[in-house]
């Protein structure tokens, strides 16, 4: 709540301040999810200092290291210098992905791909499509699990694109 007596207000703001939106600013479910996240985030707290005392072997550390990826290469990013087109769609994407600090080439194969006008910029046109291709993990560095877990991962990539009229 605002102390009123330690801001010297306007007659406006006054007005603001008392109109319904503001005094119940937040709803009940607003407030129920509030202390929700509250006691999620306690919870979550307590698990990790009982965790603290766990047992310390080569296999859990070598688990636990495996969170440390996201945090050193938290994006993957694709770069193409051209496109290859069959009329006015694109069909391929050769270029190159970048994935936990390891580059390589890579053909995105586009397989749905559609322009229909912008719907609130009329001199241009909003473009999207479909595309995907399947790389092998362990090219990247992550072969944790290899066999028991396909090394083989298709990525399904939706593109969106604005251009000119």
């Amino acid at each position: 709540m605002i102390a009123r007596s330690a801001v010297k207000l306007g007659t406006h703001a006054e007005e603001l301040l008392n109109t319904p939106a503001v005094q119940t600013r937040y709803g009940t479910g607003a407030q129920a999810l509030h202390w929700l996240m509250f006691l999620l985030i306690a919870a979550m707290y307590f698990i990790g200092l009982s965790m603290v005392a766990m047992e310390v072997s080569p296999e859990r550390l070598r688990y636990f290291s495996l969170h440390k990826y996201v945090a050193k290469f938290p994006t993957i990013s694709f770069g193409a210098p051209s496109v290859q087109l069959v009329g006015e769609a694109p069909t391929r994407v050769p270029g190159t992905l970048t994935m936990l600090g390891v580059t390589r080439p890579l053909t995105l194969e586009v397989s749905r791909f559609r322009c229909m006008d912008h719907p609130f910029q009329k001199a241009r046109e909003l473009c999207g499509g479909d595309a995907a291709v399947t790389i092998k993990r362990s090219e990247w560095g992550m072969k944790h699990l290899i066999p028991a877990v396909g090394d083989d991962i298709r990525l399904d990539i939706q593109l969106e694109a604005v251009r000119e009229k």
